[in-house]
Protein backbone atom coordinates (compact mmCIF):
# COMPACT_ATOMS: atom_id res chain seq x y z
CA UNK A 1 0.00 0.00 0.00
CA UNK A 2 1.11 3.20 -1.15
CA UNK A 3 1.66 5.50 1.95
CA UNK A 4 1.00 9.45 1.49
CA UNK A 5 2.32 12.27 3.32
CA UNK A 6 0.59 15.50 3.84
CA UNK A 7 3.78 17.36 2.02
CA UNK A 8 5.27 16.92 -0.27
CA UNK A 9 9.00 15.87 0.44
CA UNK A 10 11.91 16.29 -2.04
CA UNK A 11 13.11 12.53 -2.96
CA UNK A 12 16.70 11.75 -4.94
CA UNK A 13 16.93 7.98 -6.79
CA UNK A 14 18.93 6.38 -9.15
CA UNK A 15 17.41 5.32 -12.75
CA UNK A 16 20.05 3.68 -15.24
CA UNK A 17 22.43 5.40 -13.88
CA UNK A 18 21.44 9.21 -13.85
CA UNK A 19 20.20 10.70 -10.98
CA UNK A 20 16.59 12.36 -10.62
CA UNK A 21 14.95 14.65 -8.05
CA UNK A 22 11.23 13.76 -7.50
CA UNK A 23 8.70 15.99 -5.00
CA UNK A 24 6.38 14.39 -4.07
CA UNK A 25 4.03 13.03 -0.66
CA UNK A 26 4.79 9.19 -1.46
CA UNK A 27 6.73 7.32 0.62
CA UNK A 28 10.06 7.54 -0.02
CA UNK A 29 10.80 3.82 0.31
CA UNK A 30 7.84 3.45 -2.08
CA UNK A 31 9.71 5.36 -4.66
CA UNK A 32 13.08 3.76 -4.10
CA UNK A 33 11.31 0.32 -5.00
CA UNK A 34 9.87 2.06 -8.13
CA UNK A 35 13.32 3.81 -9.60
CA UNK A 36 15.06 0.33 -8.54
CA UNK A 37 12.25 -1.49 -10.74
CA UNK A 38 13.02 0.81 -13.73
CA UNK A 39 16.21 0.95 -13.37
CA UNK A 40 16.58 -2.98 -13.46
CA UNK A 41 14.25 -3.01 -16.34
CA UNK A 42 16.58 -0.58 -18.10
CA UNK A 43 19.50 -2.66 -17.31
CA UNK A 44 17.54 -6.09 -19.22
CA UNK A 45 16.83 -4.09 -22.34
CA UNK A 46 20.26 -2.25 -22.55
CA UNK A 47 21.37 -6.55 -22.33
CA UNK A 48 19.36 -7.24 -25.47
CA UNK A 49 19.29 -4.06 -27.36
CA UNK A 50 23.25 -3.50 -27.09
CA UNK A 51 23.86 0.07 -28.77
CA UNK A 52 20.44 1.60 -27.89
CA UNK A 53 21.00 5.15 -26.79
CA UNK A 54 19.38 6.18 -23.55
CA UNK A 55 16.25 8.42 -24.92
CA UNK A 56 15.78 4.76 -27.07
CA UNK A 57 16.10 2.35 -24.13
CA UNK A 58 13.80 4.78 -22.20
CA UNK A 59 11.13 4.46 -24.52
CA UNK A 60 11.27 0.79 -24.60
CA UNK A 61 11.44 0.82 -20.80
CA UNK A 62 7.98 2.72 -20.99
CA UNK A 63 6.61 0.25 -23.85
CA UNK A 64 7.91 -2.96 -21.42
CA UNK A 65 6.21 -1.54 -18.57
CA UNK A 66 2.85 -0.83 -20.12
CA UNK A 67 2.73 -3.79 -21.65
CA UNK A 68 3.08 -5.91 -18.63
CA UNK A 69 0.72 -3.16 -17.00
CA UNK A 70 -2.17 -3.81 -19.83
CA UNK A 71 -1.85 -7.77 -19.23
CA UNK A 72 -1.88 -7.68 -15.26
CA UNK A 73 -4.88 -5.56 -15.99
CA UNK A 74 -6.37 -7.76 -18.47
CA UNK A 75 -5.42 -11.28 -15.98
CA UNK A 76 -7.31 -9.15 -12.96
CA UNK A 77 -10.58 -8.34 -15.12
CA UNK A 78 -11.16 -12.25 -16.32
CA UNK A 79 -10.32 -13.22 -12.21
CA UNK A 80 -12.83 -10.56 -10.99
CA UNK A 81 -15.14 -11.84 -14.03
CA UNK A 82 -14.92 -15.14 -12.68
CA UNK A 83 -15.09 -14.39 -9.01
CA UNK A 84 -18.35 -12.51 -9.42
CA UNK A 85 -20.02 -15.28 -11.45
CA UNK A 86 -19.08 -17.98 -8.81
CA UNK A 87 -20.78 -15.45 -6.23
CA UNK A 88 -23.47 -15.46 -8.31
CA UNK A 89 -23.28 -19.51 -8.77
CA UNK A 90 -23.43 -20.17 -5.07
CA UNK A 91 -26.02 -16.98 -4.37
CA UNK A 92 -28.29 -19.37 -6.69
CA UNK A 93 -27.28 -22.37 -4.51
CA UNK A 94 -28.40 -20.75 -1.32
CA UNK A 95 -31.76 -19.41 -2.58
CA UNK A 96 -32.98 -22.74 -3.48
CA UNK A 97 -32.17 -24.46 -0.45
Amino acid sequence: MVRLATEKTRVQVQIGGEEYTFRTTADPEYLHGLASYVSAKMEELQKSNAGVNKERLGVLCALSIADELFRLREQYERLTSLLEKEWEKRARERGRS
